[in-house]
């Protein structure tokens, strides 16, 4: 611990003793105790003195008012209400707490009328009478104060447990009244205020559920809060209770962070000490011998540790604890007696827990202490640590005095100085030293209050210069450089002003570019290292610029003339950047076309980072394969697959040739003859593997072609000077890959090269071998036909049909025929055939009926665009001889 940290407290630290004995008058509200069966405390000399006049009351809630003089006002079990004179108080009586409630009633002075009280009342267990509250009038009957009847068991909230407790706001005037309801975990805080109390409750959900029902936990046990109004104390008595503890917001009335220090049995009484750092209650544990008054601190970090801390202060059956205005805890134990804990504000046995220290006499102690607002037992002497540059403003416990004299304490003259000009409740301070105030009511109470201010210096943390250049990440250490003068240090880290880490780690990771700050919480310790409950926070930040750039991996670039280079830039805005390339341009992006290692430096906020890339520019080698081949016979089809490159010579290029696939190890030349049908392939490269051409071609064996020849008539005979056309119909092959040859009876005819052939048919034609060769490269194929000339290519005159072997029918098979119709002499059809007469009628009629002998007339209608003799229709006699030779 650095000896100097307080340099100005230790010079007046060997003034202490005589400051604290300088004679102080406290306001007395609380100096009057009446409780139990008629017993009463006075406690006006600043020493306890037995009382023995007041009214039998009831074992366990109550309450007492005095004024700031210490004279006593009156006092209250929550039914009856008893004036200074120890009378029933003017309209006193039927008031609806209940004897038996923990906390059956609370006397709040009206903010608004220092004449005035509000006594707040709470029914026992299962009772309907709830919350409510009567208001006191110290005007009426004399001075001896009365209930105003029209403001009477007002109610607030039904039901409630027996729990009931008050607080100073935070603005030293109003208020809190803090009470539980039934079978939630809902507290209400009421707050009372000039204008009165108010309507409606603030509502905290928060610790466990105070179930209702008799032997129940949670509706019996005290409730209190610190004398510094931040936290709560809760006990809930019977199985499964125990003790709560609570943080209090005594601007806005919300209680919060629930802390369940034991499970105790019997959970009755809790207090706190008068600095507000321990707590004690008084329980049974599981083991029914094993009850007492028990200790914890609550300055620790977690709730486990202020568990650990737990102390048995003194063994034996007790009940209410309570603070009184000279700092002591009294303890009743169902007696005669009160036990004291003569110095609360210190752990363990130190706190000296006096038994049965006070004979009450006449009277006896029960389960219950008077009930008064926490706020009564405030030290008049306080030592505030803060941090050094805070404001700090000394504000009087006392706001309605009637004058305020501020003095500070004089090293040099070992005396107080009066302040001039300061006559208010309050006092700005910015250096450290000894205060006090003395403060007047309007009963001529004098009040003095001391303060030691103690100016802690703050956390001192150092993250580095404002700005820094990282790349990729840095490690920020905030690490404490005053550890020694903190305790319970806590750090939390922010990127761009959101949390992003907190807890015990002074270190963080740094990965992006931005504004990143710690703040860091200490505990002050005081000049012994012993925690103060005061923290100082400070902050620090560092702004980094860390990023990163890209520019890709090395590459090695196929068959590219130029390629462009772009720097990725992460984690900054790369609209901020200037760039620096190697080849002196300044542009975001550059253009290459030659092989090299190419490098940019990227500025962003005076952080520069440099990166390079190799770029390899390389040709693959060109050639063409061809297209797929199909083929009939490989053998005759001799095919070479070239992959000549025109761009390398062969001998720096490597070949790898491939059938259906699989490597030919034994190819490695540019050319590969085709000897099985299949798929071929070569991969062909010269500087690098990588950059290579790789092609294939498909070597598909063609099913087999053939070729039929038709002649224009189905019988392949033809009249002199008619035209013939030998036509070709083809099979697994196309016209206009095929070349076409033809002959005539084996001799090629010259010029002849289209799929039809036209012959002219003369007199002399005689029967002619025409033949027609197809080839598709390799495949050949070839047919023949044979046509010839009609011995007769004219119309009979007529016919015999007779049975010899001549003239037998009315041949006509030299002619296309579409219809041919024979009519007798009368005009009478007696034939008719249609498509593709030849000689079928033989003197007989469509009924097969023989027709006389007779000339008959025909009609002979040729085929379309057939003509004979220049006519499309052929009409004539034909005669039909019946005789026979």
């Amino acid at each position: 611990m650095n000896p100097n940290r307080f340099p100005v407290i230790k010079k007046l630290l060997f003034f202490f003793l005589l400051i604290t004995s300088i004679s102080v008058t406290a306001q007395k509200q609380a100096a009057n105790w009446y409780f139990g069966y008629g017993a009463g405390l006075d406690f006006n000399s600043g020493t306890p003195v037995v009382l023995t006049n007041g009214q039998d009351l009831e074992p366990e809630g109550c309450a007492a008012i005095s004024n700031s003089l210490g004279e006593l006002l009156f006092y209250t079990d929550g039914e009856v209400i008893y004036n200074a004179n120890h009378q029933l108080m003017q309209n006193g009586t039927g008031l609806l707490g209940h004897h038996s409630s923990t906390q059956s009633v609370l006397i709040v002075p009206n903010p608004g009328d220092l004449s005035q009280y509000y006594v707040f009342t709470t029914d026992a267990q299962l009772g309907g009478n709830g919350l409510r509250y009567s208001l006191v009038d110290m005007d009426l009957d004399s001075g001896l104060g009365g209930v105003i009847p029209s403001t009477k068991n007002i109610l607030m909230e039904a039901p409630v447990t027996e729990k009931l407790a008050g607080v100073l706001h935070d603005n030293k005037n109003d208020i809190w009244i803090i009470a539980h309801r039934v079978n939630t975990n809902e507290f209400i805080a009421y707050l009372v205020t000039a204008n009165g109390v108010s309507n409606s409750p603030v509502t905290s959900q928060t610790g466990e559920i105070h179930l209702s029902g008799m032997g129940i936990n949670g509706m019996l046990g005290y409730l209190k809060i610190s004398p510094n109004g931040k936290k709560i104390a809760c006990c809930k008595f019977n199985t499964g209770g125990g003790l709560e503890l609570f943080d209090f917001n005594a601007s806005t009335g919300i209680v919060s962070n629930p802390q369940k220090l034991n499970s105790y049995n019997s959970a009755y009484g809790v207090e706190f000490s008068p600095n507000s750092k321990v707590l004690y209650c008084t329980s049974k544990k599981s083991d029914p011998n094993y009850r007492g008054v028990f200790q914890y601190d609550i300055t620790l970090p977690d709730t486990q540790s202020i568990r650990n801390s737990e102390t048995l202060i003194s063994s034996g059956l007790y009940f209410a604890l309570q603070l009184g205005i000279d700092g002591k805890i009294y303890v009743p134990k169902y007696s005669s007696f009160v036990s004291v804990i003569d110095n609360p504000n210190l752990l363990g046995i130190a706190c000296d827990f006096q038994l049965n220290t006070i004979d009450l006499l006449t009277g006896s102690a029960t389960l219950g202490l008077p009930n008064f607002i926490s706020s009564y037992f405030l030290p008049l002497n306080k030592t505030i640590y803060t941090c050094a540059g805070n404001p700090l403003v000394l504000e009087s416990r006392y706001p309605n005095a009637n004058s305020y004299t501020w003095y500070e304490y004089d090293n040099n003259t070992s005396a107080y100085v009066q302040i001039p000009n300061e006559t208010t409740m309050s006092l700005g301070v910015a250096t450290a030293g000894i205060y006090k105030l003395v403060a007047i009511d309007s009963l001529g109470a004098v009040t003095e209050e001391i303060y030691t201010v103690y100016f802690s210096a703050n956390p001192i943390v150092d993250l580095g210069p404002a700005s820094a250049c990282a790349q990729n990440e840095i490690l920020l250490d905030g690490a404490l450089q005053n550890p020694n003068e903190f305790g319970n240090v806590t750090y939390t880290w922010f990127f761009e002003g959101n949390i992003v880490q907190q807890g015990n780690q002074s270190t963080f990771l740094a990965t992006n570019s931005g504004i990143y700050s710690v703040e860091v919480s200490g505990e002050i310790l005081d000049e012994n290292g012993n925690p103060t409950g005061e923290f100082c926070t400070t902050t620090d930040e560092i702004n980094i610029t860390n990023f990163t750039v890209d520019l890709g991996i090395d590459k090695m670039l196929c068959d590219e003339n130029e390629y462009t280079l772009v720097p990725i830039i992460t984690g900054e805005d790369e609209a901020n950047a200037s760039y620096l390339w190697n080849t002196s341009a300044t542009t975001p992006t550059i253009p290459i076309s030659a092989s090299g290692i190419y490098t940019v430096t990227v500025t962003i906020d005076n952080c520069s980072v440099t990166e390079s890339v190799e770029i390899i520019f390389n040709e693959s080698p060109k050639f063409d394969l061809g297209d797929a081949i199909s083929s009939c016979d490989l053998n005759k089809l001799n095919l070479i697959l070239d992959a000549t490159p025109s761009n390398f010579t062969v001998s720096e290029t490597t070949f790898e040739w491939f059938f259906n696939g699989s490597l030919l190890t034994s190819e490695t030349g540019p050319t590969l003859l085709v000897d099985q049908y299949g798929t071929y392939s070569v991969n062909a490269y010269a500087n690098d593997p990588n950059c290579s051409n790789t092609q294939e071609t498909n070597i598909i064996e063609r099913s087999p072609i053939s070729v039929s020849l038709t002649a224009s008539d189905d019988d392949n005979l033809f009249c002199p000077e008619e035209t013939v056309v030998l036509s070709t119909e083809l099979l697994n092959a196309s016209f206009d890959e095929v070349t076409f040859s033809w002959y005539r009876n084996g001799t090629e005819i010259l010029g002849q090269t289209g799929s039809n052939l036209l012959v002219q048919i003369s007199e002399t034609t005689s029967l002619t071998t025409y033949s027609v060769k197809i080839e598709v490269d390799e495949c050949v194929e070839e047919t023949q036909i044979k046509i010839g000339r009609y011995e007769n290519c004219t119309i009979p005159q007529g016919i015999s049909p007779n049975g010899d072997p001549y003239n037998q029918n009315f041949d006509l098979s030299f002619l296309n025929i579409a219809d041919l119709q024979i009519f007798n002499r009368n005009g009478r059809l007696v034939f008719h055939k249609e498509n593709g007469y030849k000689n079928e009628w033989e003197g007989l009629s469509n009924e097969g009926k023989a027709l006389p002998t007779g000339t008959y007339y025909y009609i002979i209608t040729l085929e379309k665009e057939e003509v004979f003799l220049n006519k499309h229709v052929l009409t004539g006699w034909v005669y039909l001889n019946r005789e026979i030779n």
